[in-house]
């Protein structure tokens, strides 16, 4: 997490039990969402980056990298970052080929263009508002010209992600965030090209149901969507 959430100074929750706790009733755990969204996350980077074979990843508010197993092999060097050393020592124990830092939560400690991808996945809703834009901002200053940026977010017009971030003790300071909000915010921050991609219209765990869900793409009532953007030259 990063600032404006409460886990820079407490302890960490157990992440994957309150969530399994909250989706329980979609008969679906943690571990299916993140191997989906990764799937995609690596067919985006193939994508922006054709034949690139020494990219370098960034993960904001990465928490205990969760998605970063299911993503060897797509970018040459993952680091992540959090407020919350907790978790980040649980992320470094569970993905120990990766760079794992603490961070204040307001300056990512890297120099300008870094990194080909920033990503941040479920963060913003826990951010103040007022932060959404410094946040944007800092995740563009680190990221390359022609790089890529991605905020995959919670859909808030999806009444059953509604429900499940009610059920959610992690999510007991959510501010769900509209993906206008951050293709403006990209905007304002020198990204180009922003562009939508909805998940989880049909949560199961099939092939049919990920055809599904391309198809679907741009119909804004899956359970979580992801905005993509690149950076100016």
């Amino acid at each position: 997490m990063t600032a404006g959430s409460r886990w820079g100074t407490d302890p960490y929750p157990d992440y994957a039990a309150q969530v399994n706790a909250s989706i329980s009733f979609s008969g679906q755990r943690v571990d299916f969402f993140a191997k989906r969204k990764s799937l995609w996350l690596r067919k985006t980077i193939a994508k922006c980056f054709s034949g690139a074979t020494s990219l370098a990843c960034l993960d904001i508010g990465c928490g205990i990298g969760l998605l970063h197993q299911y993503l060897e092999g797509s970018v040459h060097s993952l680091t992540g970052v959090d407020v919350s050393s907790e978790a980040i020592v649980n992320a470094a124990s569970r993905n120990p080929h990766n760079t794992y830092v603490v961070y204040d939560g307001h300056s990512l400690p890297f120099a300008d263009a870094s990194f080909d991808i920033c990503l941040t996945v479920c963060v913003l809703h826990h951010l103040r508002p007022t932060f959404w834009r410094d946040f944007i901002a800092e995740m563009g200053r680190v990221t390359r010209p022609r790089g890529a940026a991605v905020v995959i977010e919670h859909n808030p017009f999806n009444p059953l992600t509604r429900y499940a971030v009610s059920r959610c003790a992690f999510d007991d300071d959510a501010t769900l965030v509209r993906p206008k909000t951050i293709r403006r915010l990209f905007a304002q921050a020198d990204f180009l090209e922003a562009r939508v991609h909805h998940f989880f219209h049909v949560p199961f765990d099939a092939c049919w149901a990920e055809e599904v869900d391309n198809l679907l793409a741009f119909v804004p009532f899956g359970v979580q969507y992801a905005v993509v953007a690149r950076k100016n030259i």
